[in-house]
């Protein structure tokens, strides 16, 4: 004991500099500690799924008609492929949704999701400030007072307005729109091919002095996966634009679906199958799936029959695994 206090009392300095040492050797394992713990905090929430990012948006089309949507945005941002849900006659978006729906299982997948209200159903009712004629039977904004122009509009104007969103999604790097496929059923088989037709016979900004330098205004649509389609709509059909849309060079896929049972379809979507793969360039990349059951369109999914994967599966082969670089789709005369 005696030694140790003359050790103290003959070397003060070293004693405080010893003292200043532990002290600065306790800060540097604390800060080391926190260090420690954040970085295991930072690595676990990296761990953990993202949350999804879904939103409803009420587009307005040209004629002035609100279209409704849900939109699942990817965490993919620019990388992401983007894909376009159409319901039935009579039906809406939400029979892509819910925890088992097809929506949620491409949103998982990357996929940026878009399911859409045709106009006249589900919330897409009526056009702003209109009031539906009122009558015995029916109503003039419901889905049973379809008429050509309303086939014809969905075409040129939901969809377009649809088309827009997606643009404006791309110029904001959520989503890469020259990878895009819609999936539609029934009623909705003839306007997605009719959509997916003008698409590509628009013609590029006049802004690069050759041709393939031309910023695109469409030729986005790259997949189409046609459920249980209707061949034909009042003063619509299928038949000339799945001719054209065939060609080899535009390199679209197809899938076509239906159920065995099914009494309404009558052959025509084997019949539309056939008019795409007639080509053998097109074999590879054409789809005929059946299903031994009575239901048609939308009903067919959710029965366990694995519709949803097969559509995952096509749409993994013919739209994600495209190695199309993002590019910026505004006209070089408005960039900054």
């Amino acid at each position: 004991m005696e030694k140790a206090k003359e050790f103290i009392m003959s070397n003060p300095h070293q004693i405080r500099t010893n003292r200043r040492f532990l002290k600065l050797s306790c800060c540097a394992a604390i800060l080391l500690l926190l260090s420690s713990i954040l970085s295991h905090r930072v690595l676990a929430q990296n761990q953990q799924p993202k949350k999804a990012v879904v939103s409803k948006q009420t587009l307005i089309a040209k004629d002035n008609w609100p279209i409704h949507i849900t939109y699942y945005q990817s965490d993919d941002g620019k990388e992401a492929p983007v894909v376009v849900l159409l319901h039935t006659k009579g039906g809406n978006r939400l029979v892509w949704e819910g925890a088992t729906g097809l929506a949620q299982k491409l949103h998982k997948k990357g996929y940026a999701v878009i399911t859409v209200d045709l106009r006249k159903h589900g919330e897409s009712k009526s056009p702003t400030g209109a009031v539906p004629e009122t009558g015995t039977k029916k109503n003039s904004f419901d889905s049973t007072s379809l008429k050509p122009n309303d086939y014809k509009a969905m075409v040129a104007f939901d969809l377009e307005a649809v088309k827009r969103f997606i643009l404006k999604e791309h110029i904001n790097q959520n989503l890469n729109m020259q990878k895009l496929a819609i999936v539609a059923a029934g009623m909705s088989g003839p306007i997605a091919v009719n959509f997916a037709m003008l698409d590509w016979l628009k013609k590029p900004y006049d802004d690069a002095p050759t041709f393939a330098a031309r910023t695109p205004r469409g030729q986005d649509v790259k997949a189409l996966a046609l459920i249980s389609p209707d061949a034909n709509l009042p003063g619509m059909q299928s038949g000339k634009p799945l001719l054209q849309l065939r060609n080899p060079d535009l390199g679209i896929a197809f899938m076509f679906a239906v159920g065995t049972k099914d009494s309404l379809d009558k052959g025509q979507t084997r019949k539309m199958y056939s008019q795409v793969s007639g080509i053998t360039k097109n074999k590879t990349r054409t789809y005929y799936q059946t299903y031994p059951i009575k239901l048609r369109g939308t009903d067919l999914f959710g029965k366990g029959i694995r519709i949803e994967d097969h559509v995952s599966v096509f749409l993994d082969k013919h739209l994600k695994a495209l190695e199309i670089e993002w590019r910026d789709r505004r006209p070089r005369f408005d960039r900054k």
